[in-house]
């Protein structure tokens, strides 16, 4: 007889998917894609290998959704932004200062978020272009 309730396997599943992904991040960016190894990761994160191949698969579907995860946040910040200065706007012309400031403006605040993790993703992503 199990005693665990669905909801509190999802929410157990999704603290798992969460902290691998995490963990993953912060490997990344540390030793980069090849120099981080399944071990590294397994341990950081605190699963066992299992863990990780039930929710992502491979290693390179865990560095899709490390990508995915934060560039679905900024791309949805940068949305936001840029209707925001639409509706200030009010139909006139939108001055292209504010439409960078859209765009490139939400990524760097991205950066500068140490609590919510967006530092490392723009780190990993510089890596990563590098």
């Amino acid at each position: 007889m199990e005693t665990t309730k669905p909801a509190a396997k999802d929410a157990s599943s999704a603290e798992t998917r969460r902290r691998i992904l995490n963990a993953a991040e912060v490997l990344f960016v540390a030793h980069g894609f090849d120099g981080t190894s399944m071990r590294m990761l397994t341990s950081q994160a605190g699963v066992n290998l299992a863990s990780v191949n039930y929710h992502f698969g491979s290693k390179e579907e865990l560095i899709r959704a490390v990508f995915r995860r934060r560039l679905s946040e900024l791309n949805r910040a940068r949305l936001e932004a840029l209707a925001q200065v639409e509706q200030e706007a009010d139909g006139a012309p939108l001055r292209p200062s504010r439409i960078v400031d859209a765009y490139f403006g939400t990524a760097l605040r991205m950066a500068a978020d140490v609590q919510g993790g967006g530092h490392l993703f723009m780190r990993l992503l510089g890596r990563t272009q590098t």
